[in-house]
């Protein structure tokens, strides 16, 4: 779970705020009782680009499913 950090706390323990994202999780950082910016490992924020970048590739090769082209299986069986 994401801990929340106000701005004066994150700019005075930043390397806990750090060594907290490293091991626990994202950290959120408030002002005013709003969220603002979550600190990420960047390890976690690697793995959510290429899983942005898969789930993208994915939705283009899915968009063709339902367009039948010649000699595919729908093709085929529909005649």
């Amino acid at each position: 779970m994401s801990a929340v950090w106000n701005i004066e706390e994150a700019q005075s323990q930043l390397p806990q705020l750090i060594d907290h994202a490293l091991t626990i999780g994202p950290q959120s950082i408030a002002r005013d009782g709003d969220r603002l910016v979550i600190v990420v490992a960047s390890h976690e924020w690697d793995g959510m680009v290429q899983r942005e970048s898969d789930t993208a590739a994915l939705g283009q090769r899915l968009q063709g499913i339902n367009q039948p082209q010649a000699g595919s299986l729908k093709s085929y069986i529909c005649g």
